[in-house]
């Protein structure tokens, strides 16, 4: 543990420089076949691993004709992938820079998808879903900025608390909902804020870049786990 965490600090010391200067400006970023402009602000997928981790995940599911909303979307390009597969996508993010770049992006690849700015689910009332994509912000603290959005997720982890008290009301029946989350955030704590509104952090996909691993999770919401439980019950009488 200790030398990952001492790989890491130098790896950041000389590696973080070069980002942010890189992406103080527009960039020009392709992605198979499909070319994207990020703007500065905007979660560039090429730099995070969050944003890959949760493509090679979405290739083993079957998406053709699903409803997929994607929450914090940035750039787009996860959005895109699944609507060029046969989703039917909506992209959000709460971010006006955000949700601009990926307007643009979209309309430059000639896509179908829908890109909305909203904060969580509160532009999408009513609205429901058989997938549900997240790559949320983590760290805790308080975002100052629009751009701090993509990172700090409340001192509370007040993101979390919201979502997951959201989230039941937003999927469809058999729907699934997946969150991606790195080793080096607050897992535990996280994991605790889900069992509160008795949702469900079932682990179904890891996998490890840099010395760094990233977990995808599935979020059970408790109609599903009462649906999970009743299976369960009639396997037995079953047997």
């Amino acid at each position: 543990m200790r030398t990952r965490k001492l790989f890491k600090y130098i790896l950041e010391k000389l590696y973080r420089p070069f980002v942010v200067r890189y992406l103080s400006k527009e960039r020009v970023y392709k992605y198979q076949g499909l070319v994207l402009r990020i703007k500065p602000g905007v979660f560039h997928p090429a730099f995070f691993f969050s944003t890959h981790v949760l493509l090679s995940f979405l290739k083993t599911k079957r998406v053709i004709g699903k409803k997929i909303l994607e929450l914090g979307a940035g750039s787009a390009l996860i959005s895109m992938v699944q609507a060029e597969r046969g989703a039917i996508v909506t992209a959000t993010d709460i971010s006006h820079i955000a949700v601009e770049s990926g307007k643009e992006n979209i309309v430059r690849n000639n896509m179908d998808v829908l890109m909305i700015q909203s904060d969580l689910f509160y532009e999408l009332k009513g609205s429901q879903y058989d997938i549900i994509i997240i790559n949320p912000p983590y760290f805790a603290a308080d975002p100052v900025t629009e751009e701090q959005h993509a990172w700090y997720c409340g001192k509370d982890f007040q993101y979390f608390r919201r979502l997951f008290d959201q989230l039941p009301f937003h999927l469809c029946t058999g729907g699934r909902a997946y969150m991606i989350l790195s080793e080096d955030c607050a897992i535990q704590t996280i994991q605790a804020i889900a069992g509160d509104a008795s949702v469900e952090m079932k682990q179904v996909y890891v996998k490890r870049i840099w010395r760094e691993y990233n977990y995808i999770f599935q979020l059970i919401c408790p109609e599903q786990i009462n649906v999970s439980i009743q299976a369960d019950i009639e396997k037995t009488m079953d047997s």
